[in-house]
């Protein structure tokens, strides 16, 4: 109970702080953010991702980001020459270049000022290619056989606006995958900060 008191205090001061720093008069038409989230995703990989935003209005505007993609993944595979079942070992290095288009809808104003912003990113994702981060390295291995060069990826979070630092938590979807399942999809959990300019 002592720690829901303190978030709840913590909550109102920069509330109040935020609805001090901005309001809707000073809120510029158009203006650039740089992000960087962090979060793990479904299949226990870490994702790191800087990202730079354009808003072209308050509330639309593009997005485009370098998400990397870090872990270790394992693979039962049946040996031939033992008669056996051994598992496999393989580093997970994987970097995604994504652009979106970003929707920005304010969900709790007051004092005309914009405290909360639900964040809706729809767009793709290309696999990079190189010697250190090569794109699904052990798609073969893991049974990916069909790999694309294009991917679908959805984002969404929730903002709070502290003028001009941006805290999100938020979830994100693609349906590049490292991992064999019915759906092929990955699931992402994160946390994210951000500046204005």
């Amino acid at each position: 109970m002592k720690h829901i008191i303190i978030l709840l205090f913590l909550f109102l001061s920069l509330k109040t702080w935020a609805d001090e720093k901005r309001s809707l008069e000073t809120l510029p038409s158009r203006w650039q953010e740089i992000n960087l989230s962090g979060g793990i995703n479904g299949n226990g990989y870490f994702e790191v991702e800087p990202s730079y935003s354009y808003l072209l209005t308050r509330n639309l505007g593009l997005t485009a980001g370098a998400n990397f993609i870090l872990g270790i993944a394992d693979d039962d595979y049946y040996n031939n020459f033992t008669g056996e079942y051994e598992r496999r070992l393989f580093d997970i290095q994987t970097l995604l270049f994504r652009t979106s288009v970003r929707f920005r809808y304010p969900i709790v104003r007051q004092n005309k000022a914009e405290l909360f912003a639900l964040n809706i990113e729809p767009g793709v994702c290309a696999p990079i290619g190189s010697e250190k981060f090569k794109a699904n390295i052990i798609s073969d291995q893991l049974g990916n056989k069909k790999m694309n060069w294009l991917y679908f990826h959805l984002k969404t979070y929730i903002t709070l606006d502290l003028c001009p630092i941006f805290l999100s938590v938020g979830y994100s979807v693609t349906d590049f995958s490292h991992e064999v399942d019915k759906f092929r999809f990955t699931h992402s959990g994160f946390l994210q900060i951000g500046y204005a300019f």
